[in-house]
C-alpha cells in the first residue's frame, strides 16, 4: 500500500465518523427549525448514503484487484439513483411547504375561516399554484398535507429504489463481467449503460425540473439556495466524469488526478453544504436572541405596517399558524374586554361571542388535523382540551399558556431570521 492508497484509508475513517457524527448532531438538533423543515429523516439518508458512495469509491481506488465488479455495479446503480431520489424529495418538500403556508395565509386574509365545503359555496375555491399550469385549489393542499411528509416521501423513494435494484439484479445476471473477481477490467462495457442515463436523467431532467418547480420561491432557511448548488455540484461532476469515459486526453489525466479526486470533492461538498452548514446554522439560531431588544420585537407586533410584513415573512419561515393564533388571540382579548365593558345581557338562545371566538380558535388551532395546527408541548395542549370538554362558559384566559409558547418561538426563532433576511 503506498502513499496515497494510505492516504485514502485514513480520509475514509476519518470522513465516516464525520458522517456519523453529523446524524447524532442532526437528531440532537431535530427540534431546531433549520433541521426539522428540511426533513431528519431526509437529511439522515442523504449522510448515510454519501458514507456508501465514498466507501464505494475509495475502496476501490485502493485495491481494485480485490473489489469485485458486481459491487462496483451495485454501489453506483442503487446509490447513485439513491441520492438523487433524496435531493428530489427535498426539492418537492420545500414547495410544498412555501405553498401551503401561502395557501393558509391567503384563507386566513380572506377570512376564510370556515369549514372548505362552506368556503368553497361562499366564495368558491381558492386557486393557487404548484405545479405550473394546474389550477390546484386550497383544499388540496389542506387534504394531502401528508402527501409530502418525509414518511411519504421515504415510501416513494422506496419504491423507486427497488425498481433500480430488480434492474441492476437483471443486469447481474445477463452479465459476463459482473462476477469477476476484481474490479481492474471493470470498463464502459454494457452493464453501466443503464447507470450513466438514468444519472444523466437525474442531472439534466428532474432536477432542473424541479429547480424550475421552485422557481420564485423564497425560504428564510436557504434551502432552495443549497438544493441549486447541489444541482449545479452534481451537474459539474457528472459531465466531467463523462467525458473522462470518452476523451483519450482525460483518461491520461485520471493518472494524476482520478476519478475518485472528482467524486469525493463533489460528495464532500455536497454533505457541508446540505448538512454541515444547516447545523451550524441551528446552533448559531439558538443564541441570536441575545443580542436582541424584545422591545423591538413588540414594535413589530404592535405596528399595522410592520405586523404585515412579519405575517408576509412567516410565509417563508414556514409559520404562518403561529402568527395567525397571535392575530386570534388578540382579537379573542379585544372581544373579552369589550363584551365586559359593555355588560350586556345576551337575549335567551343568543350565542355567546367570547365563547364562540374560543370554541373557533380551537377548531383552527388546536383540533387534530386542524388547519392552522400549532405545535405546542403537549402538556399545554392537554389542559386547553380539558378546559374545552367541560363546556362553556370558559375561562378567557384559556390559551394563555399557548399565547406565551408561541410569543417565544416567534421571537427566538422567526424573529431573528425576519431581520437576518432584511424583510422589515
Amino acid at each position: 500500500m503506498d502513499g496515497i492508497q494510505l492516504g485514502l484509508v485514513i480520509f475514509l475513517i476519518v470522513w465516516i465518523l464525520f458522517l456519523l457524527t453529523s446524524i447524532v448532531i442532526l437528531i440532537h438538533q431535530r427540534a431546531s427549525p433549520a433541521i426539522k423543515h428540511r426533513g431528519l429523516s431526509l437529511l439522515c439518508l442523504s449522510v448515510a448514503t454519501n458514507g456508501v458512495l465514498t466507501s464505494g469509491y475509495i475502496l476501490r481506488e485502493v485495491d481494485p484487484g480485490i473489489y469485485p465488479c458486481f459491487l462496483v455495479l451495485w454501489v453506483t446503480s442503487v446509490g447513485i439513483p439513491l441520492w438523487f431520489l433524496v435531493m428530489g424529495a427535498r426539492f418537492l418538500r420545500l414547495a410544498f411547504l412555501y405553498r401551503y403556508n401561502q395557501v393558509r395565509l391567503m384563507c386566513a386574509m380572506n377570512s376564510m375561516f370556515n369549514e372548505l365545503e362552506t368556503t368553497k359555496e361562499a366564495k368558491g375555491p381558492l386557486k393557487m399554484p404548484f405545479f405550473r399550469g394546474l389550477g390546484i385549489t386550497e383544499d388540496w393542499y389542506l387534504r394531502n398535507r401528508e402527501m409530502m411528509s418525509c414518511s411519504t416521501l421515504l415510501r416513494y423513494i422506496g419504491y423507486l429504489v427497488v425498481f433500480h435494484v430488480a434492474l441492476t439484479l437483471f443486469i447481474q445476471i445477463g452479465s459476463g463481467q459482473a462476477t469477476t473477481a476484481g474490479s481492474i477490467g471493470c470498463g464502459f462495457t454494457w452493464e453501466l449503460i443503464p447507470r450513466v442515463g438514468f444519472h444523466a436523467f437525474y442531472v439534466f431532467i428532474m432536477l432542473p425540473a424541479l429547480a424550475f418547480l421552485v422557481w420564485g420561491i423564497e425560504d428564510s432557511y436557504w434551502i432552495k439556495r443549497e438544493l441549486t448548488v447541489v444541482m449545479f455540484i452534481e451537474g459539474i461532476s457528472f459531465i466531467v466524469r463523462t467525458l473522462a469515459l470518452f476523451m483519450p486526453d482525460l483518461q491520461n489525466l485520471q493518472l494524476f488526478f482520478p476519478e475518485t479526486i472528482w467524486t469525493l470533492a463533489a460528495l464532500v461538498l455536497v454533505h457541508f453544504n446540505t448538512v454541515v452548514i444547516p447545523i451550524v446554522n441551528s446552533y448559531l439560531n439558538a443564541g441570536r436572541t441575545l443580542g436582541l431588544n424584545k422591545s423591538s420585537f413588540l414594535q413589530v407586533l404592535e405596528s399595522p405596517e410592520m405586523f404585515a410584513r412579519f405575517k408576509s415573512f412567516a410565509v417563508k419561515d414556514f409559520s404562518v399558524e403561529n402568527i395567525l393564533f397571535y392575530e386570534h388571540y388578540q382579537r379573542l382579548s379585544e372581544i373579552a374586554y369589550s363584551h365586559e365593558e359593555s355588560g350586556s345581557v345576551l337575549e335567551t338562545g343568543e350565542p355567546d361571542p367570547v365563547t364562540q371566538e374560543i370554541e373557533r380558535m380551537y377548531r383552527l388551532f388546536f383540533q387534530s388535523g386542524a388547519r392552522y395546527e400549532l405545535n405546542i408541548t403537549g402538556a399545554t395542549l392537554r389542559e386547553v382540551k380539558v378546559e374545552l370538554e367541560r363546556g362553556p362558559p370558559y375561562f378567557t384566559k384559556i390559551y394563555e399558556k399557548a399565547q406565551v409558547e408561541i410569543m417565544t418561538v416567534m421571537y427566538q426563532h422567526s424573529y431573528p431570521r425576519f431581520l437576518r433576511n432584511g424583510d422589515q
